[in-house]
């Protein structure tokens, strides 16, 4: 599901890139007090001049070890502070280790937990990135901040392999935020993929709601009940969910009407045995796209379907002509189309173009039938003309002076 799979990625790229703004709104606990050379580098800081806050709060340090003083725990501010400043520069990787510090100073802090969790997100170090992101009890950080965390600790457990938790922390954050569409986009998508597609609906009607103007959003809620049609053995309830991904995928057009959509749109018309609005559909899809083989077919498979034979040849055979065509579908389908025209000649090279030996075998045993049935037929009716003729000769006997009836 490769396209699903780079909405998300865009997606959560999106929803990254508010969590510095997220994290560096924390307010400086531990800070520390008034010191010569902090000052500064607060100051810088608040200016984002962030290389000067490093080479202040740098120098600061060396003070204190030259002091003997840089591990007491009054100090651990400082260090906190070189780490956001570092994180100023996107110089991730370095500003673990001033975090890291910080804690061992001051001890469990679930606003240093986040921010070393967030520095080694950003360095794309996500088994430790998850490792600290898990231990931190969210209930001791603003309100606002815990769906960070929760969406920081679904990616990290992602990217580091560990699907199933990545899932289950999707989960969590998707009941902790109801009312977030990325949220519950992104669980949507992980559920999908891991093959919990009512889960998956659920959670991608909700984004879709949330985020009504999102084409992505609907896109994939569309592709989950697709999926869920092709699932279903029951025809009622899978026409009712093609019936569902109509609608989908007609937001979507609405946003972004691009070939793919369109396309995506005439398949759940089909399934939704919706063959007018298909052929519409398709039709459109060709004039954005004539090149492809593909709404040729759609449009031919949906003429067959409304016994339109004839209108059914047509964009059969225009497939046939495209670049990259599969070939041996086609056939098939123009096969199965003269089948039902009884043109059976036409249906066995069709089927033998298309290497489809069922095809075959159904084409002349059903030709075999006909020509039993013809036979039959023409039988009868000699017996018809027979009988006729008896009927005929028997009033003229009977018309002959002095007859009797035999």
């Amino acid at each position: 599901m490769a396209p699903e799979a780079n909405q998300r990625d865009s997606s959560e790229v999106m929803h990254m890139r508010k969590l510095p703004a997220v994290v560096l709104s924390l307010s400086l606990l531990g800070a520390g007090g008034a010191f010569a050379g902090y000052e500064e580098g607060a100051a810088a800081f608040k200016a984002k001049n962030y290389q000067e806050a490093v080479n202040q709060f740098q120098a600061f340090i060396e003070e204190l070890k030259g002091m003997e003083a840089a591990e007491k725990p009054e100090y651990a501010g400082v260090y906190q502070m070189l780490g956001m400043s570092l994180t100023g520069l996107g110089k991730h990787k370095e500003a673990v280790e001033p975090f890291k510090t910080a804690i061992k100073l001051k001890g469990s802090d679930a606003t240093l937990q986040l921010l070393l969790g967030k520095a080694y997100y950003e360095a794309k170090d996500y088994r430790n990135a998850a490792d600290v992101l898990s231990k931190i009890n969210t209930g001791s950080l603003p309100e606002a901040h815990r769906g960070a965390v929760s969406t920081m600790l679904s990616v990290a457990y992602q990217k580091s392999g560990q699907e199933g938790l990545a899932l289950s922390q999707w989960e969590k954050a998707a009941k902790a935020n109801p009312n977030d569409a990325t949220t519950q986009y992104n669980y949507g998508v992980q559920a999908l993929q891991a093959g919990y597609t009512d889960d998956a609906i659920a959670a991608l009607a909700k984004a879709s709601t949330l985020d009504a103007k999102d084409p992505a959003k609907h896109k994939v809620y569309a592709q989950a009940l697709l999926r869920k049609g092709r699932e279903t053995p029951d025809k009622a309830a899978k026409t009712a969910l093609y019936a569902k991904a109509v609608g989908a995928a007609q937001a979507l057009v609405r946003i972004e009407g691009s070939y793919d959509n369109l396309l995506l749109l005439a398949e759940a018309q089909l399934g939704a045995q919706q063959y007018d609005g298909a052929i519409a559909t398709l039709n459109q899809a060709t004039a954005k796209n004539s090149s492809d083989w593909l709404p040729h077919y759609y449009l031919g498979q949906a003429y067959a379907v409304k016994g339109a034979y004839d209108q059914a040849l047509t964009p059969l055979k225009a497939a046939l002509a495209k670049p990259k065509a599969d070939q041996k579908k086609i056939w098939s389908q123009i096969g199965f189309v003269h089948e039902k025209q009884k043109n059976f000649a036409d249906a066995k090279t069709a089927y033998t173009n298309a290497g489809d030996s069922r095809g075959l075998t159904r084409i002349q045993e059903n030709e075999r039938i006909a020509q039993e049935n013809l036979s039959i037929e023409a039988q009868n009716q000699k017996i018809k003309e027979l009988e006729e003729e008896k009927r005929r000769l028997e009033k003229e006997m009977q018309a002959l002076p002095g007859s009797t009836n035999p």
